[in-house]
């Protein structure tokens, strides 16, 4: 593939993120840093593949809208390329301030709804991992989704905390990968309903559910006792200081039926992003 130029946005520990123009066109570019590691390499080369796969399910589907994704433009090598998304992230549009509360929340539930409707649970749901183009949100990175009740091998990559259950934290770390076998897709579902009520609360509190930094929680898993207390606390507050509880003060009604439906979305219990939709489709009309 020739290029005019290149710009590299984003560096992980595992990727490269570039902008590429080719033909007074904007692209990105996403390719696995390879390590010393040949298993790794493996690995990261496989869930680029993967990756690749997900989004041409996704393209084929004419059932549904292709608009709430970045879509795949193809391999180069080893790199996935996409089409180049005019917007910002989430996290980003959040510290900013700027962001138009209800219309971002249908849209990302939106999203979420279309592709859990093609049986595809994303596995990564993040503000980094939400991209905003307008007032529409569309979902990224999708190299640890995985298709709903077909057996298969699962390779995830690790990824961050902070929109996962507690009980996971520990494989966030690591690369997880598992045999041939049969997910429960309820399970893989609600994962995704866990992060998204962490997103709705960040997008509407203006800070995280979990409120730590990386360097706490690297510095906790260096020290095993402390790790294993981090992840305590982290549950405690799940279970017992509902977000009724830590809310700002001063709560009209119609605040507490927002906070009522996030909870609901972060607990262990069956909730249908339908009714979620619903609900801030309203949200407008309610003076929130």
């Amino acid at each position: 593939m020739t290029k005019d130029h290149s710009q590299i946005l984003k560096l992980s520990p595992f990727f490269q993120i570039e902008k590429l123009r080719i033909n007074d066109q904007d692209y990105i570019k996403k390719t696995p840093i390879l390590m010393h590691e040949p298993q790794i390499n493996q690995r990261l080369i496989e869930m680029i593949v993967h990756e690749f796969e997900i989004l041409q399910m996704l393209q084929n589907q004419k059932v549904s809208p292709n608009d709430f994704f970045a879509k795949s433009i193809g391999l180069d090598g080893y790199a996935l390329i996409l089409e180049y998304l005019n917007g910002m992230n989430l996290k980003t549009r959040i510290k900013q301030g700027i962001i138009n509360k209800p219309k971002i929340s249908q849209s990302i539930i939106s999203a979420i709804i279309n592709l859990h409707q093609q049986n595809i649970a994303h596995l990564d749901l993040s503000p980094s991992n939400i991209m905003i183009v307008g007032d529409q949100a569309k979902l990224i990175d999708f190299a640890n989704a995985i298709i709903l009740n077909e057996r298969h091998q699962r390779i995830a990559v690790p990824h961050k905390i902070f929109y996962s259950h507690p009980s996971t934290w520990d494989s966030c770390f690591e690369f997880e990968q598992t045999q041939e076998s049969q997910y429960n897709a309820l399970e893989l579902l609600k994962r995704d309903h866990f992060a998204l009520g962490l997103i709705l609360y960040e997008l509407w509190m203006g800070q995280r559910f979990f409120d730590i930094s990386m360097q706490e929680v690297y510095l906790a898993r260096s020290h095993p006792q402390q790790w294993e207390m981090l992840k305590i606390q982290a549950l405690s507050k799940l279970q017992t200081c509902h977000i009724n509880k830590i809310c700002p003060k001063n709560k009209t009604i119609d605040q507490s039926a927002l906070i009522e439906i996030i909870d609901r979305l972060i607990q262990p219990s069956n909730i249908n992003l339908n009714e979620v939709l619903e609900f801030f489709e309203q949200v407008p009309n309610l003076g929130l």
